[in-house]
């Protein structure tokens, strides 16, 4: 997960892209946050957590329509 958080705070989707489709909601404009997405990664008993912040309304739009994709997709254990 650590890779790939690494890779999410670059912009680079293209693991969920390649998942989900280029037309997942919120994809687009994560790809283009620019850095005003701060992503923490912390190893946790169970796995792993990944959180995100900004202040920016659009993405964390974007973020809260991604999350829902992901669980529709995946199911609730998806954000947890």
């Amino acid at each position: 997960m650590s890779a790939e958080v690494e890779r999410f705070r670059r912009g680079d989707f293209s693991d969920p892209a390649r998942i989900h489709g280029t037309e997942m909601p919120g994809l687009a404009t994560l790809r283009a946050h620019g850095g005003r997405i701060t992503i923490t990664y912390e190893a946790i008993p169970d796995g792993a957590r990944a959180t995100y912040a900004t202040d920016d309304a659009g993405l964390r739009d974007a973020l809260h329509h991604w999350f829902d994709a992901q669980v529709s997709d995946h199911g609730p254990h998806a954000t947890r």
